[in-house]
């Protein structure tokens, strides 16, 4: 039977749709009728209600004001709808997840220090943070006798039929500035295949640097809670030469439950952690770049083992050619992975030397860019609240 949240998440989900429809048809009237016979219909949705009655006069506010949440509405709207509704309505029993799972975050921080001989207090929610994925934590299970090119090939089919190998590290800034490991969780699923995602719908998991605003964090997600990862970014859109506006795919999160088709599932438990550092951090943080003030985003970067050089020497280059071949899909070109893999391995190296977060660009253009790596940002506590991005909790 469908849980009492679920429910109110999908019946949450239906009177968005019928609000924004009786928005734009000029039919609140109707649209709020019918939504009140759905909700009296089930005694124990009461409050959804209440939240469908914020959500009606907020945006009706947000789509008349001269510089709203969506940028004038000159985003497409789909991407523009997934940014205003989470941030604006809250499901009400959130804050209370949040609140809770705050208490058992600051219990870790405080073991953790303790555990790494750092200063208490070294850990604080709302600091800057780094969240870096591996879709297989160690190889070294697999990576056993005499490596021959027969081995060496097996290596990819073995990686591609694990599923629950995964590891998401979460950094934080401490007072020195460099970032020092928090904790390291365990990926419930992820999809196991060394590749990075080229297509929708491939089934993959991305391999890359991506970034997450504070706009995409999604407190009603049917998965509990999830935040966008901020995929496809300019270089998986430069790479599919077939589609370079929606061709790659989307909607790439960090979320609860305990099943992927392409996303990092985390548990309920453990996303109930990570979602309210993320969420403190984003609203705590600013960027400060050539003397402009800029929201700040968390580095995620997705990886799809520990990139040394040893790893990366256990592959067969006949064998990645193949898989090349295979997940191209309709991207339209095929990608060189020993030589995308090594361009990650750049950015993975320049964090493990500096401890602090590169600076990500894209260098070149079409199939033939890649990532290029600068110094860090310049993150500052927000000197006043961001009201647009306010939350309850």
């Amino acid at each position: 039977m469908m849980d009492v949240k679920l429910q109110k998440n999908h019946i949450f989900a239906w009177m968005t749709c019928v609000t924004l429809f009786a928005l734009l048809c000029g039919t609140s009237d109707t649209a709020h009728a019918a939504a009140t016979e759905t909700v009296e219909s089930e005694s124990a949705l009461d409050s959804t209600l209440n939240l469908f009655l914020k959500m009606r006069e907020m945006a009706t506010t947000t789509l008349s004001a001269p510089a709203g949440t969506c940028q004038n509405l000159q985003e497409p709207w789909p991407k523009c709808l997934r940014k205003l509704t989470p941030q604006n309505f809250i499901h009400p029993e959130t804050p209370a997840i949040l609140s809770r799972a705050a208490k058992r975050v600051e219990t870790r921080m405080r073991a953790s220090e303790k555990r790494q001989h750092l200063p208490p207090g070294t850990f604080q929610i709302g600091a800057p943070l780094y969240i870096r994925t591996f879709k297989h934590d160690t190889l070294s299970k697999f990576v056993t006798g005499p490596r021959t090119q027969q081995a060496k090939a097996r290596l990819l089919h073995q990686l591609d039929e694990e599923l629950d190998g995964g590891a998401m590290e979460i950094w934080l800034q401490t007072p020195s500035g460099r970032y020092e490991l928090f904790h390291t969780y365990h990926i419930c699923q992820v999809r196991g295949t060394p590749a990075p995602k080229r297509n929708e719908d491939d089934l993959l998991t991305p391999e890359g640097f991506y970034q997450a605003e504070a706009p995409l964090l999604n407190p009603n997600s049917n998965y509990h809670l999830s935040f966008d990862v901020g995929y496809p970014n300019q270089f998986d859109l430069n790479h599919n030469e077939h589609n370079r506006t929606n061709g790659a795919g989307n909607e790439i999160y960090i979320h609860g439950i305990c099943g992927s088709v392409g996303c990092f599932a985390m548990t309920d438990p453990l996303i109930e952690e990570i979602y309210s550092l993320a969420d403190a951090s984003l609203n705590q943080n600013e960027v400060l770049q050539d003397g402009t003030v800029r929201p700040y985003s968390i580095p995620v970067h997705s990886f799809p083992f520990r990139m040394t050089r040893d790893n990366m020497a256990q592959f067969d280059s006949a064998s990645m050619a193949v898989m090349e071949k295979h997940f191209q899909g309709a991207a339209g070109s095929i990608l060189d992975l020993p030589a995308f893999w090594e361009n990650l391995r750049e950015g993975y190296q320049r964090f493990e030397d500096a401890k602090i977060p590169p600076k990500v660009s894209i260098s070149g253009s079409g199939v033939s860019s890649k990532y290029a790596f600068n110094d860090g940002l310049q993150i500052r506590k927000r000197r006043c609240p961001n009201l647009s991005q306010s939350r309850t909790h």
